[in-house]
């Protein structure tokens, strides 16, 4: 827009309500941004979690595969498939 303001970044609170130093939870972010999940992944470890990240369904798979997690947060427009397809996949 002509002479409107500059987009603005988006903010998201989350409040987590199990604290982390006493279960070291183990987080999977799952997103092609890496950006995104480098800051997420950056402000989780400053609150105690273990956080990893995989950038498509196939990577989310293969680390889904071969290690355990207390979390996964999984974008749903993914490049090699979609989040349901790597969910579904996953349960299967």
């Amino acid at each position: 827009k002509e002479g409107g303001a500059a987009p603005s970044l988006f903010r998201v609170s989350i409040s987590l309500s199990v604290s982390p130093a006493v279960f070291m939870s183990k987080i999977l972010l799952v997103d092609d941004d890496t950006e995104l999940t480098s800051v997420l992944g950056e402000w989780l470890e400053g609150e105690g979690y273990i956080v990893e990240s995989a950038d498509c369904g196939e990577d989310a798979l293969s680390r889904l595969a071969h290690y355990e997690y207390d979390l996964v947060v999984m974008d749903v427009g993914l490049p090699d498939m979609d989040g349901y397809k790597v969910c579904s996949t996953y349960r299967s």
